[in-house]
């Protein structure tokens, strides 16, 4: 019976002690030191508190991609006392045999066979490619150059870290370690090692719970509410991580002090404080999911403690549109259609000063969080990134309010106390010098002559020689639609005229620019179609100003207007100017069904677009001049206007034949 108790005593104490050893993460041991000329030394630094009996293997054994080799040895080192975290130690390893040829040092726990890594550091490069050798490894996936592991492009024997005295999180000192610059590696011995101190931070006491019950309020299209009931036991703070379409994978970093806008991860950081309400905005769009995951945490800056396991996960997902009845009444089919619009977009509106811009649009809306802090608002023209921490316009910043609809172009010039003048539905942030002050008075079409470029936009000239400026594309369909809502929403008022004949025939010819093809714009409308960004754009507009751009609700609706006269008609698009037939359009009254290609001759984006007076289900073929076919689609023609874009990039130039299957109609193209 004593013996018994005896050895229950035995494999108790021992269970306890395996139970009670330190199970290590990647990167919270640094390897500081190494001597692969004999006789064999390594230094090392613990990242995290260790408990007595804890043990890790050190092999040179390479990774073969999926295993450890088992060519060379392994030796176990066993913390024989507790050992704080900070502490530097001292290895003369047994079992195994640096290679001054080259060779690689992990260290790990569990078995061989199915090691978890710690960390790792090679003499060379870890290969990428073959079959390892003595010298040789690839680089475990479980380990990041740079985070947790290191590899030198010249082999050397010896090296140390040389920063001497070194604070702050475990991963902030373990990156530090494995950045490259930070060693000093030579081909004799070392025998007087740098005198390092580390100093990590000590936390604060992990939270034991997280919060519960997420849920939205005051949900719209382009914002809502992020709600939570606060974690019982209390805790200092929350975290708030984001993510559109799917679920945060990453969680924040002890003694890390995040700001919203930072990424971790997969993730953005969209709140981080004591209350447990915030707003979401400035980064939603209509009908989209996002995600959450929300860490409780104690403590501030360095001693900052996330409670990472378990935290509080939901979505929330925004309107799909809030135009609700705004349309009641406007009958495609009916005469008065184009009236009944018109009232719509022009009552109870309310005018929002052009000087309120930044107050409204830019930080209720365009903007977006970015990294330490600062905020970044996109060149709707270029693609051109404005960062910042505070918004200014230029020339203090790099930004200015474009109008869609040039200030020059608009019958009331030169008033700036107009609605027109301040209308947000066709006011963007754009870059100044590069984007803006190059569009300058110019009518926006496709670019067959480059004269200049910037990031994604372009000026040059169009097919028939005259100047025009061509945005980048996924502002195409946008500038478009805002085009077209300016005609409709201000011609007539107050005796103005804002048709595209009076804007083409008198105020650009007076201006010595060419005309604002409608014809383009209806393409671009086609080829560009809205998107979940832009209905909330329209959304939040209407919210502030009352009206609505309708053809962002109803993108059909420029079938029922002549946009040269702004005239009802039911083949409105079908109906074309001078403009059209100067790029060489047949007017639609005599041609029903017109199919014509933008730009001709082209080098890049080709747009096929038609002109249907009935809907048909047929074919687009597309051949080359010997015949091959060379793009084939079924499409659904609809009554009014169509149009098909094509990437020709890889097409040979020369002359393509454009045919509609059963209809009849062909055009000749050429690439240039």
């Amino acid at each position: 019976m004593k013996i018994l108790k005896l050895l229950f005593l035995f494999f108790f104490v021992l269970s306890f002690n395996v139970m009670d050893a330190t199970t290590f993460n990647a990167g919270e041991i640094g390897i500081i030191g190494y001597n692969y000329d004999d006789p064999d030394e390594l230094k090392i630094v613990v990242l995290v508190d260790v408990t007595s009996g804890t043990t890790i293997s050190i092999t040179d054994n390479g990774w073969t991609g999926t295993a450890l080799s088992t060519t060379e040895g392994t030796y176990t080192y066993t913390f024989a006392s507790a050992v704080s975290k900070g502490t530097v130690i001292s290895i003369s390893p047994t079992a195994v045999a640096f290679s001054t040829s080259g060779d690689q040092i992990f260290i790990y726990q569990g078995i061989a066979a199915s090691p978890t890594f710690i960390t790792g550091i090679s003499t060379t490069p870890f290969i990428t490619s073959g079959a390892i050798s003595s010298t040789t490894s690839y680089k475990p996936a479980a380990l990041t150059a740079g985070t947790n592991c290191i590899a030198f492009s010249t082999e050397k024997d010896d090296g140390q870290y040389n920063v001497v005295t070194n604070s702050g999180s475990a991963s902030s000192i373990a990156a530090s370690i494995y950045t490259l610059t930070n060693w000093t590696n030579t081909d004799t011995r070392i025998t007087s090692w740098t005198a390092w101190t580390f100093s990590l931070n000590s936390f604060a006491t992990e939270p034991t719970a997280s919060p519960t019950a997420l849920t939205s309020l005051n949900v719209k299209s382009y914002k809502f509410d992020v709600k939570y009931t606060a974690a019982s036991p209390a805790a200092n703070g929350y975290l708030v991580l984001w993510k559109k379409g799917s679920s945060p994978s990453s969680s924040p970093t002890d003694g890390v002090t995040y700001n919203v806008g930072d990424a971790i991860g997969d993730a953005k950081v969209g709140y981080i404080g004591a209350g447990t309400t915030y707003t979401q905005k400035g980064s939603i769009e209509a009908g989209t999911t996002y995600y959450y995951k929300i860490f409780s945490y104690n403590g501030s800056a360095s001693t900052i403690n996330y409670k990472t396991t378990a935290p509080l996960a939901g979505s929330i997902t925004s309107l799909s549109n809030m135009m609700g009845s705004y349309y009641s009444g406007c009958n495609t089919a009916s005469n008065k259609f184009l009236d009944s619009l018109q009232a719509k977009i022009r009552r109870n509106t309310t005018k929002i000063s052009y000087t309120n811009y930044t107050t409204t649009m830019i930080a209720d809306f365009a903007y977006r969080d970015t990294a330490a802090g600062q905020r970044v608002v996109s060149c709707v023209y270029s693609g051109d990134k404005y960062v910042y921490t505070t918004f200014a316009w230029y020339t203090t910043g790099t930004f200015s309010r474009e109008h869609s609809w040039c200030h020059s172009w608009m019958p009331t010039y030169s008033s700036t106390s107009g609605a027109e003048y301040s209308d947000q539905h066709h006011l963007f942030p754009t870059e100044q010098a590069h984007a803006n002050g190059v569009r300058s008075n110019h009518p926006e079409g496709v670019v067959t002559t480059v004269t200049s470029t910037y990031l994604n936009a372009k000026i040059g000239t169009n097919a028939n020689g005259k100047v025009v400026y061509e945005p980048q594309n996924n502002h195409k369909g946008n500038t478009a639609r805002a085009l077209l809502y300016m005609a409709v929403r201000y011609n007539g008022v107050s005796g103005y005229d804002w048709t595209f004949n009076y804007l083409n025939k008198t105020t650009l010819v007076a201006l010595t620019e060419d005309s604002q093809s409608v014809a383009t714009l209806l393409a671009w409308h086609a080829a560009d179609p809205v998107d979940s960004y832009e209905v909330a754009r329209n959304d939040y507009v209407y919210s502030i100003q009352g009206n609505r751009n309708p053809f962002v609700d109803h993108p059909e609706y420029v079938n029922y207007i002549n946009f040269h006269n702004v005239t009802y008609s039911t083949t409105g698009s079908n109906k074309t100017g001078n403009d059209d037939q100067a790029n060489g359009l047949e007017s639609a009254v005599n041609n029903p069904f017109k199919m014509y290609a933008m730009p001709n001759p082209f080098n890049g984006e080709l747009i096929i677009s038609m002109n249907a007076n009935e809907d048909m289900k047929t074919q687009l073929h597309i051949y080359d001049i010997t015949g091959k076919l060379v793009e084939q689609k079924s499409i659904d023609i609809s009554y009014g206007f169509n149009a098909y874009t094509y990437n020709t990039e890889n097409w040979p130039s020369g002359i393509y034949i454009v045919k509609i299957i059963g209809n009849g109609q062909v055009i000749k193209v050429i690439k240039e």
